[in-house]
């Protein structure tokens, strides 16, 4: 008996701890992000984007692309599972437009995202 209840605990500690790393990292990427680099280049200020992640619930949310230089701000829904993806789904200009970004670090402060090869590193600061 005391070994099916020390099993019980420690799946159900497992499932619980799984399930706090996505929720924590929905609780950050929660907000306005900035690109400052990508592949290690700065980018120029009138080349900057924001993406502003606004979660709903269990990994999903809205997520929104903008640029006042270019003029453009363009909506969409993201999704994150427990392996740090993020599956972001946008309409532009008319075509539905899917990529699954890898989260390769984040904080409070600083979020950098690769692409699934890993070869393309984006950097991005909180607003």
């Amino acid at each position: 008996m005391k070994k099916f209840l020390f099993l019980s605990v420690a799946i159900l500690a497992f499932v619980l701890g799984s399930c706090s790393k996505e929720a924590r990292l929905n609780r950050k990427l929660d907000g306005k992000w900035e690109l400052t680099t990508e592949d290690g280049v700065a980018v120029a200020e009138e080349d900057k984007i924001t993406v502003e992640f606004t979660k709903d619930k269990d990994g999903k949310g809205a997520v929104t692309m903008a640029s006042t230089s270019q003029g453009f701000a363009l909506p969409g829904t993201y999704t994150l599972d427990k392996n740090e993806k993020i599956t972001i789904t946008m309409n532009i200009f008319g075509s539905t437009d899917v990529s699954t970004l890898l989260v390769k670090d984040y904080s409070k402060s600083k979020l950098v995202l690769t692409d699934e090869d890993g070869t393309d590193v984006t950097e991005f600061k909180k607003l």
